[in-house]
């Protein structure tokens, strides 16, 4: 009985611990300055917003313009996807950001396919694309090394950039972004040309390679968005 009894008895402690922490984060979320939803969608669709939006989207057109010129693979269809997403009212310490309202950002991803083996084609991308040698040295020159998402590969600028291919047997290049979830605020995404799937260019192609460019436009400061 007195086992039994200490046992409820750290549990129900342990019950309010939880709940005094769970108040003074709902609490906190009243004082945290992050700002009403609707005042983050007019945020998003502001001229600023607009402004920084159709500027990154463009050096990243320019960026992959150059990417695909470069590769002597066949293109076969491009996704864009730009979100703006909020950041939590509510957090323990543990969401990532926090200190942000809301984040815009815009991925573009070009899917190549090819019918080179994998070792040739990585070495076709290093030689056309000298900037990705030493992210592809990485795992090329440890065989033994298991590749589970795509690599980044860096080149000096603001622009974020990953590579992706299909490794057969083990690991297949992804044809979509994750869920946007009820975080996102905005959501613009486009096809070309909309009709073609990941499932459409491997059975063309044999092999995809993927090359993602994606960027910033905007970060809100939760304390200056009152």
């Amino acid at each position: 009985m007195d086992i039994a009894h200490r046992a409820r008895k750290r549990t129900a402690q342990v019950g309010r611990v939880f709940l005094t922490v769970l108040a003074i984060a709902v609490q906190a979320a009243f004082f945290s300055g992050m700002p009403s939803y609707w005042r983050l969608q007019r945020t998003a669709r502001s001229g600023g917003t607009r402004r920084a939006r159709s500027a990154a989207e463009e050096s990243l057109r320019a960026r992959m313009g150059r990417i695909t010129d470069a590769l002597p693979f066949t293109l076969s269809f491009e996704h864009m996807e730009d979100r703006c997403v909020r950041g939590s009212r509510i957090h323990l310490g543990l969401t990532p950001n926090r200190e942000y309202a809301l984040i815009g950002r815009i991925w573009i991803t070009a899917y190549f396919g090819t019918d080179l083996s994998i070792p040739e084609a990585l070495d076709a991308i290093c030689e056309h694309v000298p900037e990705s040698r030493d992210a592809i040295h990485r795992y090329t020159d440890n065989p033994g090394r298991l590749r589970i998402s795509p690599i980044s590969v860096a080149h000096g600028s603001d622009i974020q950039e990953h590579l992706d291919w299909d490794t057969p047997g083990t690991y297949q290049v992804a044809s979509e972004y994750p869920p946007p979830g009820s975080m996102t605020v905005r959501l613009r995404k486009s096809r070309n040309p909309g009709s073609m799937t990941l499932q459409q260019a491997r059975h063309d192609f044999g092999t995809v390679i993927s090359w993602t460019v994606s960027s910033v436009y905007l970060r809100l400061s939760a304390k200056s968005g009152r």
